[in-house]
Protein backbone atom coordinates (compact mmCIF):
# COMPACT_ATOMS: atom_id res chain seq x y z
CA UNK A 1 0.00 0.00 0.00
CA UNK A 2 3.25 1.95 0.92
CA UNK A 3 3.94 2.38 -2.70
CA UNK A 4 0.25 2.72 -4.26
CA UNK A 5 0.37 6.01 -1.60
CA UNK A 6 3.70 7.13 -3.31
CA UNK A 7 2.25 6.82 -6.97
CA UNK A 8 -0.73 8.59 -5.94
CA UNK A 9 0.97 11.38 -4.40
CA UNK A 10 3.24 11.52 -7.41
CA UNK A 11 0.06 11.91 -9.63
CA UNK A 12 -2.62 14.07 -8.95
CA UNK A 13 -4.68 13.43 -11.61
CA UNK A 14 -5.37 9.91 -10.83
CA UNK A 15 -6.22 10.47 -7.63
CA UNK A 16 -8.75 13.14 -8.46
CA UNK A 17 -10.42 10.34 -11.18
CA UNK A 18 -10.62 7.66 -8.07
CA UNK A 19 -12.37 10.47 -5.79
CA UNK A 20 -14.56 11.31 -8.98
CA UNK A 21 -15.34 7.15 -9.16
CA UNK A 22 -16.14 6.79 -5.82
CA UNK A 23 -18.18 9.45 -5.31
CA UNK A 24 -20.37 8.36 -8.46
CA UNK A 25 -20.72 5.62 -6.44
CA UNK A 26 -21.46 6.06 -2.98
CA UNK A 27 -23.09 8.42 -0.94
CA UNK A 28 -22.54 9.34 2.69
CA UNK A 29 -25.32 6.90 3.45
CA UNK A 30 -24.40 3.83 1.51
CA UNK A 31 -22.10 1.00 3.38
CA UNK A 32 -19.50 -0.76 1.85
CA UNK A 33 -19.70 -4.26 0.24
CA UNK A 34 -18.38 -6.85 -1.74
CA UNK A 35 -21.15 -6.03 -4.41
CA UNK A 36 -20.44 -2.15 -4.05
CA UNK A 37 -16.49 -2.92 -3.73
CA UNK A 38 -16.84 -4.92 -7.93
CA UNK A 39 -18.40 -1.26 -9.09
CA UNK A 40 -15.13 0.13 -8.29
CA UNK A 41 -12.96 -0.95 -11.39
CA UNK A 42 -10.59 2.15 -12.14
CA UNK A 43 -9.54 1.65 -8.59
CA UNK A 44 -9.24 -1.65 -8.98
CA UNK A 45 -6.95 -1.14 -12.05
CA UNK A 46 -5.07 1.59 -10.01
CA UNK A 47 -4.29 -1.10 -7.13
CA UNK A 48 -3.43 -3.59 -9.81
CA UNK A 49 -1.03 -1.53 -11.61
CA UNK A 50 0.90 -0.36 -8.88
CA UNK A 51 1.27 -4.21 -7.78
CA UNK A 52 3.00 -5.10 -11.02
CA UNK A 53 5.17 -2.17 -10.45
CA UNK A 54 6.01 -3.13 -7.18
CA UNK A 55 5.40 -6.55 -6.73
CA UNK A 56 5.38 -7.57 -2.91
CA UNK A 57 7.43 -11.13 -3.77
CA UNK A 58 10.28 -9.93 -6.12
CA UNK A 59 11.18 -13.27 -7.08
CA UNK A 60 10.71 -17.03 -6.86
CA UNK A 61 13.37 -19.87 -6.87
CA UNK A 62 11.83 -23.46 -8.73
CA UNK A 63 14.08 -26.62 -9.79
CA UNK A 64 13.34 -28.33 -12.94
CA UNK A 65 11.53 -31.43 -12.72
CA UNK A 66 12.63 -32.53 -16.15
CA UNK A 67 14.79 -32.17 -18.78
CA UNK A 68 12.88 -29.40 -21.16
CA UNK A 69 14.60 -27.71 -24.00
CA UNK A 70 13.16 -24.32 -24.40
CA UNK A 71 13.22 -22.13 -27.59
CA UNK A 72 14.13 -18.72 -27.53
CA UNK A 73 12.07 -15.83 -30.21
CA UNK A 74 15.72 -15.67 -32.28
CA UNK A 75 15.30 -19.79 -32.69
CA UNK A 76 18.06 -20.75 -30.28
CA UNK A 77 17.04 -23.73 -28.66
CA UNK A 78 18.42 -23.68 -24.85
CA UNK A 79 18.20 -27.04 -23.06
CA UNK A 80 17.37 -27.31 -19.24
CA UNK A 81 18.33 -30.25 -17.38
CA UNK A 82 16.09 -32.16 -14.89
CA UNK A 83 17.39 -30.54 -11.06
CA UNK A 84 18.36 -27.04 -12.57
CA UNK A 85 17.37 -24.17 -10.30
CA UNK A 86 15.64 -21.69 -12.12
CA UNK A 87 14.68 -17.91 -10.61
CA UNK A 88 12.00 -15.97 -11.81
CA UNK A 89 12.53 -12.07 -11.07
CA UNK A 90 9.09 -10.63 -11.25
CA UNK A 91 10.27 -6.88 -11.47
CA UNK A 92 12.13 -8.03 -14.65
CA UNK A 93 8.95 -9.87 -15.93
CA UNK A 94 6.61 -7.08 -15.47
CA UNK A 95 8.93 -4.08 -16.55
Amino acid sequence: MVWTFLNLANHAEVVHRLESEVDSIFNETDELTPSTLSLLTYTEAVLKESLRLHQPVPNINRKTVEDNTLTATNGKQIHVKKGTDIMINFYTLHQ
